[in-house]
């Protein structure tokens, strides 16, 4: 699965991956247009050059590592 993110006109990333197992990959263009580390998506989900694997789980439904959308951290 994949799915673009675009965020004020620019796709700033893509959600990749299973629907358990999803994952955030940032876009040179969005780094380029709001900056690296930049916050503008989120604080948990900072636009990086190069995403960090073991920080999967803190991009997924607020930290759930497995992803389980019955989980009290899952966003609605």
């Amino acid at each position: 699965m994949r799915l673009a993110v675009e965020l004020y006109g620019t796709v700033i990333g893509e959600l990749t991956g299973q629907p358990a197992t999803y994952d955030f990959v940032p876009s040179s263009d969005g780094v380029d247009r709001f900056g690296a580390n930049s916050s503008v998506l989120s604080v948990a989900v900072p636009l990086v050059a190069v995403s960090r694997k073991h920080q999967a789980s803190r991009r997924r439904r607020n930290g759930d590592p497995a992803g389980r959308p019955g989980s009290p951290e899952a966003v609605s």
